[in-house]
């Protein structure tokens, strides 16, 4: 027996909107028990994002909430009402009376969240994350999950996996002396699906780290040594000016973040103090371990070098012990006062102060964190990570 889901896709709580999923064989024809809309002239259809508005009757009195709805497919509707939980009670409520059942997606504890990959358990993830997507495009990705993208991957899989074994079968009770021209042919198709199985286990791997970080912002963490132009690339990469700019040496004392998304994805810069040897000033000393910290946990390590100083000045022993283990980008910062900007090694040559540079910077971040973003409906592995 076919089973209609009522779900709550924003999170709990107080808000301006609420937005529901009714979701099942019947939705449509629940939905439609329910609905009144504004105009009567209207008739409802699956034209794709067409918006109706009106009023959803909520018991057998004259009691109705407002709303905006747009019916997905046969299988879905889409369901925008005022905020808070106690209009999705009352909602829920009435369908619940209709023989609904309530999901509420949003739980208040990770520990309710499932970890597993199924294809099932991935498209529920979708929806408990989708409300958490600080961009369009991660958004678009927890979208496509929930429409089946690791569905169609696993179906895909299967059907390679099986035609291998149906070769592998064949080959194994045929005469081969007999038969060398077949197996031949018979041995190029089986690399073909082998290798097309392989590309696709491939890709799912790959994405992992992007499924990671759709709503979880990659950490990439500003470091060098002190008055090496740290904050003016913070500043640029955001496009405004978040830190306070200053020659003189420890500046900035504590860490400094601030979220943006990257190629449209979520990013979080950290600006930290500049990491030297010999510090006797004890807040100094403490924006230093905090600096540590962060480059610790970082997903990327920008360390940044002042072109205007000798370059074959080697580390200080304390920042080389700290990035040897990380994922590390070189960056040459003040380009503007230098005309050495060739035979650099590896790193990227900009100016903050003139923007100089500054978007291959951006551009060589997205490629680092994700070398290859998905494409449209690509499955990507989903964690809850919130």
């Amino acid at each position: 027996m076919s089973v209609t889901y009522l779900m709550r896709l924003t999170p709990a709580g107080r808000g301006g909107v609420t937005t529901l999923l009714l979701t099942g064989s019947k939705a449509v024809d629940l939905f439609s028990l329910r609905f009144i809309p504004q105009s009567k002239m209207t008739h409802l259809s699956y034209l794709p994002a067409y918006p109706y508005f009106g009023k959803l009757r909520l018991d057998e009195t004259d009691q109705f909430e407002e709303i905006v709805s747009r019916i997905i497919d046969s299988n879905n509707v889409e369901i925008h009402c005022h905020g808070g939980d106690m209009i999705f009670h009352v909602i829920a409520q009435s369908f619940a009376s209709d023989g609904v059942q309530i999901k509420n997606c949003i739980e208040s504890t990770s520990t309710a969240i499932s970890t597993d990959t199924s294809n099932n358990s991935q498209r529920e993830l979708a929806l408990r994350l989708l409300p958490f997507a600080a961009t369009k495009r991660t958004a678009q990705i927890l979208i496509d999950q929930y429409h089946g993208a690791m569905e169609n991957v696993s179906a895909e899989i299967n059907k390679l996996s099986v035609s291998i074994d149906m070769i592998d079968h064949n080959i194994a009770i045929e005469n081969n002396d007999s038969k060398v021209d077949c197996k031949i042919q018979t041995d190029l198709l089986r690399n073909q699906y082998q290798n097309q199985l392989n590309e696709l286990r491939n890709r799912i791997e790959e994405n992992k780290l992007t499924g990671q970080h759709l709503v979880k912002p990659f950490r990439v963490v500003l470091t060098g040594e002190t008055n090496v132009g740290k904050s003016s690339i913070f500043n640029a990469i955001l496009g405004y000016n978040r830190t306070i700019i200053s020659p003189v040496h420890g500046t900035t004392r504590d860490v400094i973040a601030a979220q943006t998304a990257i190629d449209g994805f979520p990013v979080t810069i950290y600006d930290t103090a500049g990491i030297r040897n010999n510090i006797s000033n004890e807040i100094e000393n403490e924006g230093i371990n905090r600096s540590i910290k962060q480059i610790e946990e970082a997903d990327l390590v920008i360390y940044v070098i002042d072109l205007t100083t000798d370059l074959t000045t080697n580390r200080n022993k304390a920042m080389s012990e700290i990035i040897v283990s990380k994922n590390v980008l070189t960056c040459y910062n003040k380009s503007d006062l230098t005309t050495l900007t060739t035979d650099l090694p590896d790193g990227i040559c900009i100016s903050a102060k003139t923007g100089a540079g500054i978007s291959e910077l951006i551009e060589k971040i997205a490629r680092i964190l994700i070398p290859k973003p998905p494409s449209p409906f690509e499955a990507v592995p989903l964690v809850w990570n919130i």
